[in-house]
């Protein structure tokens, strides 16, 4: 495709620029820093028991002060997100419907549940968690 004369001194810097704007929206700050979270409650049921691993539900609601204190402390503390890598992540946006809100009775956010590769509520609890305990309990948990 050959480019017009009045767009060729166009071109570089737009390219450019565009490349530039993709790179930053990659590595640009997310809730839950490098964790690989999923949106969906039966891909992490499905993805855990096919892996035999443990899952971590993160129910979340967005500008709550405890969720964004997870977001900021315990989700981004380098030993939560090494432990983190062995287990499947979910996270469930409050206001989306899905079977785990039902299931796990969901009342208050945050709100987490560990669940073991065999399936089993390993761990629950509502409100802040610090990197501490859960690191603690996911400890416990990869060791089941």
């Amino acid at each position: 495709m050959q480019i017009p004369n009045r767009l060729r001194g166009w071109a570089f810097p737009v390219i450019l620029l565009t490349c530039a704007g993709a790179l930053g929206a990659l590595h640009a700050p997310r809730p839950g820093g490098d964790i690989n979270w999923l949106g969906s409650y039966r891909d992490g049921v499905r993805l855990a028991s096919a892996m035999h691993r443990p899952m971590l539900l993160s129910f979340d609601e967005q500008g709550t002060s405890d969720c964004s204190r997870m977001d900021a402390e315990t989700y981004v503390d380098p030993k939560s997100v090494n432990l983190l890598r062995d287990v499947i992540c979910v996270r469930i946006e409050r206001g989306v419907a899905s079977l785990a809100d039902h299931r796990f009775a969901v009342h208050s956010w945050p709100f987490t549940v560990i669940i073991g590769a065999h399936g089993n509520i390993v761990w629950q609890k509502s409100g802040y968690i610090s990197p501490v305990v859960l690191q603690s309990v996911l400890s416990a948990s990869l060791q089941r």
